[in-house]
């Protein structure tokens, strides 16, 4: 089968994701805010991360910011994959007169059903996180964190005036952003016919976090990146040894990565007053462009599997500015952990 197979609806999808891929990985970041506003923003931003970055102590601040993520991630997003009900998906195809057994069926039916189906997601998740992100600029002033990266290098963060304060408020809204996302992620598969229940439906997932919350400049190796786990799924053998232990501790480490790396863009909150404006406007805009980017990735993937294609040679060039350090492996920490399992494996054989 191939593009000659698809329905004229299904082809049109499939040019307008060929100019998609055009349009949202090598070019700038398109704005809808007037220059005059954005120019403010952007200062205040700035503001916010100058005043972390050039601060001895910035970097302890940041690791504490990351053990303070690490045991709330666990939790909330446990509860945000399970509050994703299939039964809900598998019923709105039932009302269209589409009764189907399993979520995976979903992906022989036409892309034209799927998009009568399947609601909008980017305004109902951008809504509450905008909500939590402006409860963080309330909670955070810039006099708190001063004090606070000002003394973590001589005294700990635990005894830093107002530290608790900045690290709990941080570390609980890109905590509550990060759930947020993976359960837009996990609606918008199941509406796809893919269940991120299953292992390697986890490690896609991830992958599509992974790009969503990639800066412009490394959209195209998070692209990149993508295929990889598609086509390691497809071809390596050994990836059909995951299973939910070995997901699980992947899914320990890029969660940390991915949150540290949405907690440094949140440390631009940490502004009185202009925090608030940043904090709801950062995570509505996080949300939308993250559900925008996982229906695209997710269409493309749909046609490809349902129609067979391969790879048609669409490899992007990593942006000059982009910076390999905050790139996420997500493959190759798949086949660490794969081969440290089999390693384990072999030892307890010999024991």
């Amino acid at each position: 089968m191939g593009t000659g197979d698809m329905s004229s609806y299904e082809r049109t999808a499939w040019d307008e994701l060929a100019a998609w891929r055009v349009d949202r990985l090598p070019s700038a970041e398109r704005h809808v805010l007037p220059q005059v506003v954005r120019g403010g923003l952007a200062k205040a931003g700035e503001l916010g991360r100058g005043r972390v970055d050039g601060i001895p102590g910035a970097q302890q601040l940041v690791g504490t910011l990351g053990q303070a993520l690490e045991g709330m991630l666990s939790v909330v997003n446990k509860a945000a994959e399970k509050s994703m009900r299939r039964s809900v998906v598998l019923a709105a195809y039932a009302k269209r007169g589409h009764v189907l057994t399993d979520i995976e069926d979903i992906r022989k039916l036409d892309l034209k059903v799927v998009d009568k189906v399947k609601p909008r997601l980017g305004l109902r998740y951008a809504s509450g996180t905008a909500v939590t992100g402006a409860a963080t600029g309330l909670a955070v002033s810039g006099g708190e964190l001063l004090a606070t990266v000002g003394t973590v290098a001589s005294a700990g963060a635990a005894a830093a005036p107002g530290a608790g304060t900045v690290i709990a408020a941080l570390a609980a809204d890109a905590a509550a952003t990060l759930g947020a996302m993976t359960r837009a992620v996990a609606r918008t598969a199941a509406f796809y016919g893919y269940d991120t229940r299953h292992p390697e439906e986890q490690v896609f997932a991830l992958g599509v976090l992974n790009f969503g919350l990639a800066r412009q400049a490394g959209k195209s190796a998070a692209y990149l990146e993508l295929n990889k786990i598609v086509q390691a799924l497809a071809r390596n053998a050994t990836w059909a040894q995951l299973n939910t232990n070995s997901v699980t501790r992947v899914l320990h480490v890029v969660y940390q990565r991915l949150g540290l790396r949405l907690t440094k863009q949140k440390l631009g909150q940490a502004v009185p007053i202009a925090g608030i404006l940043i904090g709801a406007g950062l995570n509505a805009r996080l949300l939308a462009k993250l559900a925008d980017d996982a229906d695209r990735l997710y269409r493309e993937r749909f046609l490809r599997d349902k129609y067979g294609l391969p790879d048609d040679g669409v490899q992007p060039t990593p942006a000059a500015d982009d910076n390999p350090a905050d790139q996420i492996l997500i493959a190759e920490i798949v086949n660490d952990e794969l081969d440290t399992e089999g390693r384990d494996a072999r030892n307890d054989e010999q024991r």
